[in-house]
């Protein structure tokens, strides 16, 4: 059950995940309802089927079907993101699980015995996957709101994330070294956290460009209200202009003697100046309207007002940039002023454009100290009208490549920054080829399908085993096409029990076949190298199975090896040869003592049969079945015979060898509930 346990977990955080970054496509309570309805039944079915079934092995393989596509339908089914969002959605979940199944294969591979160990393991687990959970949902959910994140701009991330995935797929089956598996999950954790801190940042990013958006916006509207400004200058001129025709109208109204009429003029027309009235602080007439505005207004509140500039007609820079610069950083400036004590109040304003450059300083008083940013800037709060004029400054600074620096005391502030010439350069965008990406991205799915299926061995064979399904499934294979090097080659076939740790024993014997001949191969010189590894069903009947895998090399020459592997089906496991024996019967001696028997009779009787490299008597290749451990294998054939069998020139120089050993001998000493007592004969 604790094997049923341990592979929920995973389950489950690749569930959240795939929750917590679905991008609705119909109503949050339709939404909530399918994943609760979905995830539950699927978690109940596997934990009931788990509790009730012996076989877990089976139903562990089948996880990747019966469990995790359901919820990657439900993603493409539930979410309004695009083919290629929700990949990454997946993708993103797929990591996160495979770091969970790498820790648990850590975690119980310190060897934690007993319930108490089940439950620490589940414990440190469960921990892992909650604090990968943790960092989903904190850094990335809100990320994966904006569709931007997931589309295009990251498709570079999706192999990046793919490649660890199948290797960690394949490898969780297969590897066992405490050093493999820290190695992948050092990698895997790399992965993740090196694409969360990508997205983070992207995303700051972006929240920066929608900013400057918006901040260019609210300079529209500034540029419309400085050209109000320059109408009024124009508006000034004019009256400049008219002045002779009021003149002469009221030498007129002095001719008639009316004096009273006279002074309602002039006032009329002082009342006009006055709204046109600006001081000259320099010789560009925009610059000067913005400078006049917000310097009267802080006259007028009585601020100590220190000015000098020195900026000539025609600046290297866009007036418009400048005007909103110093509008906005005066605004600030004299805001201030106004909130600081009476008598306090005290604004200076330096500032010169020559040489290519534009320098500028603004010093005012404060109420109380402006507290800075990391990036050096004021904290404000930032409203819909209030809060961009910083921004405005820094935006323009970057624009110009300038430099922008603010200091704070307890009773002023200051603003200083540079702005420099640059050439208009444009640049022009290009063209995204959509039509060859989403060609290309189909013989890619297709291939990345086709790895991750053959990355989780355990899983193919179940569904080999399914009816109808089982013949397409050993299409795509791979370990039934075989693989070659120019003139060398290998061909290996797996077994298909169904049994995890069973597979898993005879898949180690089959690997160690296959290193064999990678060395063979290594070291060939351009010769010729190849191997046929084949699995096959020796005996099956209601007591066992047992499976013949069958190793032949050549390399110059040919070597023939032979193991079996006996499935005890009552205890669903890989029988040894003293499960079969009472522990106090010597059975090794007996055993012994009859194949030597058997080795003397073939000798006398078949001169062309010799078990030796020289005369019998003197050089004996064979005398203890313990003392050569590694060079023989045994099987119970269809008659309940046990077989003992040699490998290839081990104690015969003319091949492989076996000797059955009679019921009469076996039954005097086998265990009451062995294979050879309870054998069932075909």
């Amino acid at each position: 059950m604790s094997n049923i346990i341990f592979s929920m977990i995973p389950f489950i955080l690749f569930s959240f995940i795939c929750v917590i970054l679905t991008m609705r496509r119909y109503s949050k309570t339709v939404t909530r309802v399918v994943w609760a309805v979905l995830v539950g039944a699927v978690s109940a079915v596997h934990l009931a089927i788990g509790i009730a079934l012996p076989d877990h092995a089976f139903l562990i393989a089948l996880m990747p079907v019966t469990a995790y596509l359901p919820v990657i339908i439900a993603v493409f089914v539930l979410s309004k993101r695009s083919f290629t969002g929700n990949v990454f959605v997946i993708s993103v979940a797929l990591l996160a699980c495979v770091i969970s199944g790498l820790v648990r294969k850590l975690v119980v591979s310190f060897g934690f015995d007993g319930v108490w160990g089940d439950v620490l393991c589940a414990l440190i687990v469960a921990a892992v996957s909650a604090a990968v959970a943790f960092v989903v949902c904190y850094f990335l959910r809100r990320i994966f709101r904006d569709d931007d994140m997931t589309e295009k701009k990251n498709l570079f991330l999706l192999p990046a994330m793919f490649l660890p995935v199948v290797l960690s797929l394949y490898q969780i089956s297969s590897v066992s070294d405490i050093a493999a598996i820290l190695l992948l999950l050092a990698t895997d954790l790399c992965v993740f956290g090196v694409m969360t801190a990508y997205l983070v940042t992207r995303h700051k990013n972006t929240k920066l460009r929608a900013e400057r958006e918006e901040t260019l916006r609210q300079m529209e509207i500034e540029r419309e209200e400085y050209k109000l400004s320059e109408q009024k200058l124009e508006l000034g001129r004019r009256y400049r202009h008219d002045m002779r025709h009021h003149f002469a109208a009221i030498r007129g109204i002095l001719a008639q003697g009316d004096t009273g009429q006279v002074e309602e003029y002039l006032d009329a027309l002082e009342e006009g100046l006055g709204g046109i009235e600006q001081r000259g602080y320099c010789q560009n007439t925009v610059i000067n309207a913005v400078l006049s505005n917000l310097l009267g207004r802080a006259e007028r509140a009585g601020v100590d007002v220190r000015v000098q500039v020195n900026i000539p007609k025609d600046i290297p820079f866009e007036g418009s940039d400048v005007s909103i610069l110093l509008a906005n950083a005066l605004e600030n400036a004299v805001n201030a002023c106004i909130r600081a004590e009476e008598g306090k109040r005290a604004l200076t304003l330096s500032a010169e454009c020559a040489d290519g450059k534009f320098k500028c300083m603004i010093a005012n008083s404060v109420a109380a100290r402006v507290p800075l940013g990391q990036d050096g800037l004021p904290v404000a709060a930032r409203t819909e009208e209030h809060g961009y004029g910083m921004a405005s400054i820094r935006y323009i600074v970057q624009k110009y490549s300038g430099v922008l620096r603010c200091e704070s005391a307890d009773e002023s502030f200051s603003v200083r920054l540079v702005l420099f010439e640059k050439s208009d350069v444009r640049h022009k965008g290009r063209k995204k080829r959509v039509g060859t990406r989403a060609l290309t991205a189909v013989p890619l799915g297709l291939v990345a399908l086709l790895l991750s299926f053959n990355c989780m061995p355990a899983t193919v064979s179940a569904l080999e085993d399914v009816p109808v399904l089982g013949a397409a499934v050993a299409a795509v294979d791979f370990r039934n096409w075989g693989f070659g090097w120019g003139d060398s080659e290998l061909d290996v076939t797996y077994p298909q029990t169904g049994n995890e740790t069973v597979d898993k024993t005879i898949e180690d014997y089959i690997d160690a076949c296959v290193d064999e001949f990678m060395t063979y191969f290594g070291l060939r010189d351009q010769g010729y190298v190849g191997a046929d590894i084949m699995s096959s069903v020796l005996v099956e009947n209601d007591a066992m199975l047992t499976i013949r895998v069958s190793y032949t090399l050549n390399a110059g020459s040919s070597l023939s090896y032979e193991k079996y592997f006996v499935i005890d089906k009552a205890r669903d496991e890989i029988a040894d040869l003293s499960d079969l024996f009472r522990e106090d019967s010597g059975y090794l001696d007996v055993l012994s003592a009859e194949i030597v028997a058997q080795i003397e009779y073939r000798v006398e009787h078949y001169y062309d049969t010799f078990y030796g490299y020289g005369i019998w008597e003197n050089e004996p290749a064979f005398e203890d079945l313990g003392a050569c451990m590694q060079d023989w294998s045994f099987y119970i054939d269809a008659n309940g015979l046990l077989v003992i069998a040699f490998a290839d020139d081990t104690i015969s120089p003319m091949g492989s060898v076996s000797f059955l050993i009679p019921h009469t001998l076996t039954d005097a000493i086998a265990s009451e509930d062995g294979l050879l007592l309870r054998r069932a004969v075909q």
